[in-house]
C-alpha cells in the first residue's frame, strides 16, 4: 500500500486527498474494497452494516417501490434490475418475489454494462467514493492533502494549484473544514452517460450543498473499523472504511443534465411508506403475534431513531436517452 500511495505523490511526496482515498479504497490489490473477507454485516470481523445486510425485508421494499415508480408504459416485466456496488455473491433481490425480467449484481471495480432498459440501483455506494478536503486558513481557503514521509503519512496543506470550488463560505473562521464528494458526482456522471432508459434509484446518506458548506464545520468525512468511528482518516490505510456524505444537489444536476425527469429525494422512511406500503403492511400483518424478525427489520429501516431519517432515496426516470454510448466502472471512475 505504501508503494501504491507513493505512485500518487508529487516531487514533495504530497497528494490530494481524493487520490489518497481512491488508492486506499479501490487499489486492485491492496484497496479496502478489494480485500478478502467480509466488510459488511454485524459480525465482530466486519466494519459496518447497511439496510441490505439487515435481512430480506429491505429487498422486498425496494422491489415494490421500484416497480411503483415506473410509468405504465414501462412495466417491470420489461426491465432488468441491476444492482451496482453489490457485495460479492449477493443481490438485494435474492429470494425476493419480483416482477422484473432479470436481475444482475455488479461488484465494485467491475465493468458496468447497463441493459437498454433497466432499474439501476445502489445502496450506500455513492458515499464510498473519493472526496476532496478544504480548510479555511488565515490566508483564505486552501486544499488539504496527504504527505507521505519516511516515518509515516500525515495530512498537510497543499500549495495553491487546482481551482477551489465555488460556494465555500467566505465568512467561515480559520479551521473551518469542508469535504467535497467529487467522486460521487463523477460516478453519477459515468452511470447517467450510458445509453439506457428506466429508473435510477440510489439509497444513501447525504446533504444539500448548502448544508455541506455551512452546517458541518469539521467536514463529514469519517473512517470506520470494527463498527467504531476512527478519528484518524489516515490510519490502517486499506484496512478501514472511508466515507463522506454525498451532495444530493450534485447528483440531481448530473441526472437532469442527462435527461432524467421526475426526480424525487425522500427520507428512507417516507420513501418506503409512500412507494412500498403493500410490502410494509404485509410485514405488519405477518408478525401480528409479536415482534418477529421481519418486523424488527422493518422497524430499523423506517424508524426515525434508526435508518428511517439517516438515509435518503433519490429516484429519477429517463424515458429517452439522447446520449452517446459509454462504458463505466463501478467504484471510482478515473477522471
Amino acid at each position: 500500500m505504501r508503494a501504491a500511495l507513493r505512485e500518487q505523490t508529487d516531487e514533495r511526496g504530497r497528494m490530494r486527498f481524493d487520490a489518497f482515498a481512491q488508492t486506499v479504497l479501490y487499489h486492485p490489490e491492496y484497496g479496502y474494497y478489494h480485500r478478502r473477507g467480509p466488510r459488511v454485516g454485524r459480525g465482530a470481523e466486519t466494519d459496518f452494516y447497511t439496510s441490505e445486510s439487515l435481512g430480506f425485508v429491505f429487498g422486498r421494499l425496494i422491489a415494490e417501490a421500484a416497480a411503483a415508480l415506473l410509468p405504465p408504459d414501462l412495466p417491470p416485466e420489461q426491465l432488468n434490475f441491476l444492482e451496482i456496488g453489490a457485495e460479492a455473491g449477493r443481490h438485494v433481490l435474492d429470494d425476493v418475489h419480483h416482477r422484473f425480467a432479470d436481475t444482475k449484481a455488479v461488484a465494485v471495480g467491475a465493468p458496468l454494462e447497463i441493459p437498454e432498459r433497466a432499474v439501476v440501483f445502489s445502496n450506500e455506494l455513492f458515499d464510498a467514493q473519493p472526496f476532496r478536503r478544504f480548510i479555511r486558513t488565515d490566508d483564505g481557503w486552501r486544499e488539504r492533502g496527504v504527505a507521505l514521509a519516511a516515518d509515516g503519512i500525515a495530512e498537510c496543506i497543499l500549495d495553491p494549484g487546482a481551482p477551489l470550488p465555488g460556494g465555500l463560505p467566505e465568512d467561515a473562521p480559520a479551521g473551518y473544514c469542508v469535504d467535497l464528494p467529487t467522486g460521487a458526482a463523477a460516478l453519477a456522471e459515468a452511470i447517467a452517460a450510458c445509453p439506457w432508459t428506466g429508473l435510477f434509484l440510489a439509497v444513501d446518506y447525504g446533504k444539500t450543498r448548502h448544508a455541506l458548506f455551512n452546517e458541518h464545520p469539521e467536514g463529514t468525512a469519517r473512517a470506520y473499523h470494527r463498527h467504531r468511528q476512527v478519528p484518524d482518516l489516515l490510519a490502517r490505510a486499506g484496512e478501514q472504511d472511508l466515507t463522506c456524505h454525498i451532495c444530493w444537489d450534485d447528483l440531481e444536476d448530473v441526472l437532469r443534465g442527462h435527461r432524467f425527469e421526475n426526480l424525487r429525494l425522500e427520507r428512507q422512511e417516507a420513501f418506503f411508506m409512500r412507494h412500498a406500503r403493500g410490502a410494509v403492511e404485509a410485514v405488519l400483518s405477518r408478525d401480528t403475534g409479536g415482534v418477529g424478525a421481519a418486523r424488527r427489520q422493518l422497524m430499523e429501516l423506517v424508524h426515525p431513531q434508526y435508518f428511517g431519517t439517516r438515509f435518503q432515496a433519490l429516484s429519477a426516470l429517463r424515458i429517452h436517452t439522447g446520449t452517446a454510448g459509454r462504458r463505466a466502472t463501478v467504484g471510482y471512475p478515473a477522471g
